[in-house]
């Protein structure tokens, strides 16, 4: 009879040994996945950001053209208004309101602009 419960000590005692063996692969398997969907999240990530960015360079493009633009128009209306000054008579209203219009665009424009740049500064 003490045979017996030796027997079957020394039994339980190994299937305990391979469990805790058993749970150690485990573990290291667990780790080895993760470390791949880990991986693998980054690698989207980083290719969402190249193309975050590029798309943020062309909203910066287009902001900057509409400066140029609203730059240039501002220009055209200021020498409107200065011959009309010239001779003596009103400025025609849509004159000074495309100025205005142009001038808050191109505010609007740079704001939005060095916040854009900022933003991609801070992907870098």
């Amino acid at each position: 009879m003490n045979t017996m419960k030796s027997v079957f000590s020394k039994i339980a005692e190994d299937k305990t040994e391979l469990a805790k063996e058993e749970v150690k692969l485990s573990t290291v398997d667990d780790l080895e996945r993760q470390k791949i969907k880990a991986k693998k999240a980054l690698e989207t990530a980083e290719g969402l950001e190249k193309g975050l960015t590029a798309s943020i360079n062309k909203v910066v493009d287009a902001y900057r053209e509409n400066s140029i633009a609203s730059q240039q128009g501002i220009e055209i209306a200021n020498k409107a208004l200065a011959v009309f000054k010239d001779l003596g008579i009103p400025p025609l209203k849509a004159v000074t309101t495309w100025k205005k219009e142009m001038e808050e665009d191109a505010k609007k424009s740079f704001k939005k602009t060095k916040a854009l740049i900022s933003a991609i500064s801070s992907l870098r």
